[in-house]
């Protein structure tokens, strides 16, 4: 026991000394130095960590092997390290350890980390090298050669190269690489194919080609000219017809067949034959009289080398011509004296005959006066061959032919047999000319207070000569519409507005009168006499308009299709031209205001229709401007009966009236602007707007379509929810299952549509309740425009202003990058919501002031010409009240639209100065608070701010939407939905003017947004995924939310790699777009049950009823309702403040109080509910379904993920 006791003490002892000698052995804070603490590797990149010091908290251990360090991964999947080999597998971070442990005085665990960042890797594919082929060359000036560039390696990510010359004043190179010396040139010059592509340090290869440039000597001189042939042994030849001249052109070539510089000389040629002169290198060649072919020769010389020219020259075409004098006398009897005519020919008729065409036959004989049939030409006698009891035109022909040949010589004359016994009726003084059309204003049939007189007078002619009745008789019978006027047997007739069988109104009546001459029991001669009598119209045309079938309707205070002035203005200047007249009063139509094949009037008979300009400002009067034409469907004229009431002395009195007509010309073909327009930026998709053709065909035809068929166009493709549209199609207003709808149809532009400015131009058929069978033909124009300018301001002040033209032509040179052509040609798109615009030709001196409507406004293209009719300086705006608003304008060179504008007009300007200012780096997020620490008091009043510009070095975007144009309007509560993001790689400040209204539409405040940006914008956050289609901008705004569906198998594209963003969704695709974002799963059928899976949960849930059809478009409203139940949320009557629309789906009402919020309205503070539903749209909102299940799911984000 003892002996244990001493053991353990000595032991106790021991230790005690250890620990008092070593010190160190209690130390802390063991730590591996390594060489990198962080790494940045792409995947399947390596690195080598080592330990570069060991230490402790006693300081640096020097000399310490550690060999034995051990080494690991965080994160094996992202990188994996082996003997301090770090290897990148993934993307992601890791963190490698190596820990090394000690015994001994420096026991313990020492341990050092490195952070390894992973990136995706790097697939671009460098440049290694370029060589230009050949290497070398020769030209002469005015040569060329095509360069080829090789671009190594062959799966070089950017293959393409740019070529340069050294000396653009020796050699230009296009981009094909074809080189060009320029003339003049000498020396050499070095062309230069430098690489798209870099390599792997960032620099571009280049390739290069040295050209000598010989000095060019001459070879020959080559001829040319309509005619010239050969060229062989520089000799040439060219035929010419006698008493022709032709042009040859000499050029001196080297001996590369280049053009060379010199002056030439022509000799020889042969009087009489041919001659020859030369001026400028161009010979004129002029061919003398032959009788038979001839030649000359002819010598050029030019730079000491000659060519000959050897003309053949034959004789002139003989032409023969008959010719035939008229007959004396032109008319004859039977049994009476005949008539002559006279033959002459040209040319020698050596072996031609004549003969004779008499047509109808039988009625002349054709002899020659001497007999003498040997000679062709003299005078020949005309006889009649038999009794006529009418007059008949006769023609006679003579024709010169020759055996064997086809070739005739013809000519005629006419003249006319008459009956020898002929009674002449005439109308009698007083009685009107059977020339014109009678005209009987305002008969209506109901009295015998309105009559005309009619009467003839009839002549008897016996060959010719006027005969006595002697014992005959004429007897008279007249005829009304072809129908006998009972007890009218005299040689005068009174006709009755109330005469039966007249007809009235718009349609014609034929009276005729029949006499008969008798002798005994026999008829000697008979004839009519008739005359056209219209009722209910003037022949007083007062005014005219054009009007194209294509138009939907034509207000007579506007100009005409044609430009011509209005049928108001037209009116009252014709009161005013008249002496005594002071301008038009009113306007009554007389007649019928309907005609159904060209068109009808809005009018009423019997209405007093005031001019604008001089009757009436009280709510009771109708205007003769606001009365609209509907043109018919069939080109061709009407006209309308009216009264016109006029001033005298500036005096009304309702006796001063004229009766007169308005006339419009329809003629067929389309509208300048189209008869559904669109407007889009180049490449972009358009989706047409059911509405647009619905509103068409009711204007056309006041009918309900039904559907509309295309003719495909050229310059792009129209494609429809199943893919391209076919050739034979049928798009229905309210299609069923199996049919196209119309409201998906869209355009793809392609080729130069796409990236050119310009117009595409679709014909349609539309199809209804009125004409279904024939259609009503129209045109879908689509202006594609190069861009926007930004917007044209005034500040009327409570005054009305002038457009200016020089505003737009600035406007042009912002938006095309050149001066504006002379006569730029505006278009204004709409018109003022407040304010009134007007337009007064001030060309014209009686010219009367136009309201400018949305009716009209595309009827006038203006011009920045500062003379004639249409100047933009004729354009006023006069405001009414406060509020601010704009117009859009399409700008044209020629027929060609260029870009698209604004007009804003801003009547008050609220003196304030509010400025908001945000600083950030490549995006900005906007602050509602901002604004209120601006100037709280405006901000209490606000209900809407609105943007007056956009931003120069950036875009702003609403909910991820570009904001587009200026003047979009946002709530101020949703002022943090609004994002900056900078397009500038340096740091800018960009501003924004914003205008502040209150809920009366009064402007409160304004000022500016100042965004101070110090980083660089345009990054799409990495979407790959989404480069399978074409039609997907992988910078828009629901790009990342598409990527993140497709990447789950949640959305999917549609035929030919397109995903078609502005394609109406249907609720059997919506349905499984939100089951899938809410986290369930349904067996997906094939065809047309292809959601047959997903209908079956959705119903079982009780989230839809059996009976909802998923082949129709989802509205907003539906769309609400299905996200909602699906994600187990109740509807709320809580309407969102934000929503001033006030909608009534509570299920919308619950989506927007989402956290986070899946439903935020549009800008404007509007919900929307029965609009429809663009695949676009579903992107962002099933986004926003996932990100809120994913939040449900877990109460606490990991921190990866935020």
């Amino acid at each position: 026991m003892k002996t244990i006791k001493r053991r353990l003490l000595s032991l106790v002892l021991a230790m005690a000394m250890v620990l008092t000698l070593a010190p160190g052995a209690l130390a802390t804070g063991e730590t591996l130095t390594l060489n990198n603490t962080s790494l940045s590797l792409k995947v399947d990149e390596t690195a080598t960590l080592s330990v570069t010091g060991v230490s402790n908290s006693n300081g640096p251990i020097t000399g310490q092997d550690t060999s034995a360090t051990q080494w690991s991964s965080s994160a094996e999947t992202v990188a994996t390290v082996s003997n301090g080999v770090v290897t990148a597998k993934a993307v992601g971070t890791a963190t490698i350890t190596a820990t090394l442990t000690l015994t001994g005085n420096d026991a313990g665990t020492y341990t050092g980390t490195c952070t390894v960042t992973v990136s995706a890797k790097d697939t671009t594919v460098p440049v290694t090298k370029v060589t230009v082929s050949p290497s070398t060359a020769t030209l002469a000036p005015g040569g060329s050669t095509n360069l080829t560039a090789t671009v190594e390696p062959s799966n070089a990510t950017t293959p393409g190269v740019e070529w340069t010359s050294s000396d653009s004043t020796k050699a230009t190179v296009d981009t094909n690489g074809k080189v060009t010396i320029l003339s003049g040139a000498t020396g050499s010059v070095t062309i230069t194919a430098t690489s798209k592509g870099t390599d792997a340090s960032g620099s571009r290869k280049t390739g290069t080609c040295t050209i000598t440039i010989s000095t060019p000597t001459a070879d020959k001189v080559v001829l040319s000219g309509a005619g010239v042939t050969g060229g062989t042994n520089n000799s040439y030849a060219l035929t010419m017809t006698a008493g022709k001249t032709a042009s040859v052109t000499a050029q001196l070539k080297d001996s590369a067949g280049q053009n060379m510089s010199g002056a030439a000389t022509v000799d020889g040629g042969s009087a009489g034959i041919c001659t020859g002169t030369i001026s400028n290198n161009t010979i004129t060649l002029t061919a003398g009289t032959v009788t038979k072919n001839e030649t000359a020769t002819f010598t050029v010389s030019c730079g000491g080398k000659t060519a000959t020219l050897v003309v053949t020259v034959t004789p002139a075409p003989q032409t023969i011509t008959a010719n035939l004098s008229a007959p004396t006398p032109s008319s004859i009897y039977h049994s009476g004296p005949g008539a002559a005519t006279v033959l002459t020919t040209v040319g020698d008729t050596t072996g031609y005959t004549l003969s004779w065409d008499i047509s109808p036959a039988n009625y002349v004989s054709v002899t020659k006066a001497d007999n003498n049939t040997s000679v062709l030409t003299g005078t020949y006698n005309i006889s009649a061959l038999t009794t006529v009891n009418e007059p008949r035109t006769v023609t006679i022909q003579a024709k010169l032919s020759k055996q064997g040949s086809a070739d005739v010589r013809s000519n005629s004359v006419t003249l006319t047999v008459n009956p020898y016994n002929t009674l002449v009726l005439s109308p009698t003084a007083g009685t009107p000319n059977t020339s014109n059309i009678v005209y009987l204003n305002n008969w209506t049939g109901n009295s015998n207070a309105e009559w005309m007189d009619f009467a003839v007078g009839a002549t008897w002619y016996q060959g010719g000569t006027p005969q006595p009745i002697g014992t005959g008789s004429i007897t008279y019978a007249w005829t009304l519409n072809g129908s006998p006027m009972t007890n009218s047997y005299t040689s005068s007739f009174r006709l009755y507005s109330s005469t039966y069988g007249l007809k009235y109104g718009n349609q014609d009546n034929t009276l005729t009168c029949t006499a008969r001459l008798t002798s005994g029991n026999n008829v000697t001669a008979t004839n009519s006499i008739s005359w056209t009598i219209r009722t209910g119209y003037t022949a007083n045309a007062l005014a005219t308009a054009t009007v194209s079938t294509s138009t939907s309707s034509y207000a007579l205070g506007d100009v005409d299709d044609a430009g011509k002035s209005s049928i108001v203005s037209q009116l009252d200047s014709y009161f005013y031209n008249k002496a005594g007249y002071y301008g038009l009063a009113y306007v009554q139509f007389t007649g019928s205001l309907q005609n159904n094949t060209y068109g009808s009037l809005s009018a009423r008979s019997g209405v007093n229709y005031y001019a604008d300009r001089r009757s009436g400002t009280g709510t009771s009067y109708s205007y003769l401007s606001d009365v609209l034409f509907y043109p018919g469907n069939t080109k061709g004229t009407v006209t309308f009966p009216i009264r016109a009431y006029y001033y005298t002395s500036n005096t009304l009195n309702t006796t001063n009236w004229t009766d007169g007509s308005i006339t419009f010309n329809v003629t067929e073909g389309v509208s300048s602007s189209g008869d559904i327009t669109y407007t889009a930026d180049l490449g972009k998709d358009v989706a047409f707007d059911l509405r647009d053709f619905e509103d068409y065909y009711y204007n056309k035809t006041r009918g309900t379509l039904s559907y509309v068929t295309f003719t495909l166009p050229s310059g792009g493709t129209l494609y429809y929810d199943g893919g391209r549209l076919p050739s034979s199609n049928s798009c229905y207003a309210s299609p069923s299952r199996t049919q196209i709808d119309l409201a998906g149809i869209y355009f793809t532009p392609t080729g130069t549509t796409a990236t050119r400015p310009g117009s595409v131009r679709i014909s349609f058929t539309a199809y209804g309740s009125r004409n279904y069978s024939g259609g009503t033909s129209g045109t879908v124009v689509i202006n594609y425009l190069s861009g926007s300018a930004k917007d044209i301001t005034y500040t009327p002040s409570g005054k009305s202003v002038s457009l200016r033209a020089s505003d737009f032509t600035e406007a042009y040179r912002q938006a095309v990058g050149s001066t504006a052509p002379s006569g730029l040609t505006i278009q204004f798109q709409d018109v003022p919501s407040y304010g009134t615009l007007t337009y007064k030709d001030s060309s014209r001196s009686n010219s009367s002031t136009v309201t400018l409507r949305s009716s009209n406004i595309k009827n006038y293209k203006f011009t920045t010409r500062s003379s004639g009719s249409n100047q933009l300086a004729d354009v006023t705006y006069t405001p009414s009240g406060s509020r601010n608003e704009s117009i859009t304008y399409i700008a044209y060179n020629g027929n060609t639209p260029q870009f698209t504008g604004k007009v804003v007009f801003n009547p008050t300007v609220v003196d304030n100065n509010m400025s908001v200012t945000f600083t950030g780096g490549q995006t900005i997020t906007l602050d509602y608070q901002r604004f209120v620490q601006a100037n709280a008091s405006v901000m209490a009043s606000t209900t809407r701010i609105r943007f007056m510009s956009l931003p120069v070095y950036g875009t702003l975007t609403y909910n991820g939407a570009t904001v587009s144009a200026a003047g979009t309007d946002i709530v101020p509560s949703l002022l943090g939905n609004v994002v900056y993001r900078s397009s500038s790689a340096t740091t800018v400040t960009d501003k924004v003017v914003f205008t502040c209204y209150n809920a009366a539409g009064d402007v409160v405040g304004g000022g500016q947004v100042n965004l101070n940006s110090t980083g660089t914008g345009g990054n799409n956050g990495g979407v790959t995924n989404i480069s399978q289609f074409k039609d997907v901008n992988p910078n828009a705004w629901y790009a990342s939310d598409l990527s993140i569906l497709l990447s789950r198998g949640i959305m999917q594209g549609k035929l030919e790699g397109k995903f078609d963003p502005l394609g109406q969704l249907k609720y059997g695709e919506a349905l499984k777009i939100f089951l899938l974002s809410a986290g369930y799963s349904a067996q997906e059928g094939t065809g047309k049950d292809w959601a047959a899976g997903y209908k079956t949960l959705a119903v079982n849930n009780g989230w839809i009823s059996s009976d909802v059809d998923l082949d129709a478009k989802i509205t907003r409203n539906a769309m609400a309702e299905l996200a909602a139940k699906v994600l187990g949320l109740s509807a709320t009557s809580s309407v969102p403040p934000a929503w001033k629309d006030g909608t009534s789906n509570g299920y919308a009402n619950a989506l927007y109080y989402t956290s986070p919020q899946i439903l935020v309205g549009n800008a404007d503070g509007t919900f929307k509910g029965n609009d429809t539903l663009q695949r676009q749209e579903i992107c962002k909102i099933a986004a926003r379904v996932l990100n809120y299940k994913s939040n449900q799911q877990s109460s606490q984000l990991p921190g990866w993920l935020s």
